[in-house]
């Protein structure tokens, strides 16, 4: 439900991702920025970054 409410207004095939990464407590690796800049402004930061 977290990952839902995360995604919902951002883009809503995301939705497995952010979960399995809050799930496993692991960063999520994505090129996509609007997830990205959307899931920042609602507090998640746990990103991969190269």
């Amino acid at each position: 439900m977290e990952a839902y409410r995360l995604c919902k207004d951002i883009d809503e095939k995301d939705v497995p991702f952010v979960a399995l990464a809050i799930q496993l407590n692991c960063v999520l690796w994505t090129y996509d920025q609007p997830i990205r800049d959307g899931l920042m402004q609602r507090g998640f930061n746990h990103f991969f970054e190269l």
